[in-house]
């Protein structure tokens, strides 16, 4: 039996569980809260076997075979390098950590370890991800030429993401999934920022971003992601021969397939339950491996990513107080 422990036991937390419930082999085996009350009473409604009052308890115990970091991200290289140093394997939920800078070291060191450390980027490991990567590869549609991404929830009600000190602002909530479909679909490898712009919220966290790039072969991407407009998760990705449109970004929950005349050729299912499982099974495969991390987001997918945000920011004059 694969087992999984939790660290932190909020809302994302909670789904994570409900699916660890779901899979078979799989285990949600102990979770760890700085409350004994809030670690009892989390353990008891999703069936784990232990609650710790504290990470460190976690982090210590040999029986677990992957801890999944839950924690807000301002924390996640704290509470990785606590897992890591202790000689656990690790699932940390995006974004991976606040800048480049973490996100080297977190990876340095699982490596120099032979530890597994991947980004719970669940976008990048559900099977809608897989097909249409597929329309990609077989040329299909033809040659991709462009990706639209949007991603904006009225998130201002929220202290966390106002707070800079708190790691706040559209970027690394929501716009990182507007980069990752990007990254996922175009060759994010090779490509050059060309043109951004940051409307800033009262706090100086940015408030709404507008991105726009175009990589080596010619692709382009036009992105949007903001904390203090209504409801937008969606992209479009636009072939030679048609387009495909994604219901949401962060889980890719559907998409449909058009020709140029706008005729749909394909709708697909919606994606069963949050989707949070996959990456569990695929740490699982990996692990058992002996992989560092997952095929389907490598380390260098992440510290890619992370790198991006943190030109970005930059170029925004977003600075967090921690850097």
């Amino acid at each position: 039996m694969f087992k999984v422990g939790i660290l932190g036991c909020g809302n994302i937390a909670s789904h994570m569980a409900s699916e660890i419930n779901e899979l078979d082999n799989v285990e949600l085996y102990a979770v760890a809260s700085r409350s004994q009350d809030k670690a009892d009473e989390f353990a008891e409604k999703w069936n784990a076997t232990k609650a710790y009052d504290s990470y460190d308890k976690l982090a210590a115990d040999e029986q677990v075979d992957l801890i999944y970091v839950a924690t807000p991200h301002t924390f996640h290289y704290e509470h990785t390098m606590l897992c890591l140093k202790a000689g656990r394997n690790v699932l940390v939920e995006k974004p991976f950590a606040i800048n480049r800078t973490q996100a080297d070291e977190m990876v340095q060191y699982a490596q120099e370890h032979n530890l597994f450390l991947q980004e719970a980027m669940w976008t990048r490991f559900v099977p809608h991800r897989m097909e249409i990567a597929d329309y990609i590869n077989s040329n299909k549609l033809g040659k991709l030429c462009n990706v639209e991404a949007e991603f904006c929830l009225n998130l201002t009600g929220v202290p966390r993401l106002t707070q800079l000190d708190l790691g706040g602002g559209a970027l690394l909530d929501l716009g990182i999934y507007c980069l990752t479909s990007a990254d996922m679909f175009l060759d994010g490898s090779s490509v050059t920022f060309k043109e951004t712009e940051c409307f800033k919220y009262a706090t100086s966290v940015d408030g709404t971003d507008y991105i726009r790039f175009t990589n080596e072969s010619g692709q382009k991407a036009l992105l949007k992601t903001s904390m203090m407009q209504g409801e937008a998760n969606y992209a479009f990705l636009y072939f030679e021969k048609g387009y495909i449109y994604i219901n949401g970004i962060n889980n890719l929950d559907s998409y449909t397939v058009f020709d140029n005349k706008g005729q749909v050729l394909y709708a697909s299912q919606s994606l069963e339950g949050k989707g949070y499982k996959y990456e569990v099974l695929a740490s699982q495969k990996a692990i058992a491996e002996g992989k560092n991390c997952c095929d389907e987001m490598t380390s260098q997918d992440t510290l890619r990513l992370m790198e991006w945000m943190d030109e970005l920011r930059q170029c925004w004059s977003v600075k967090y107080p921690m850097e």
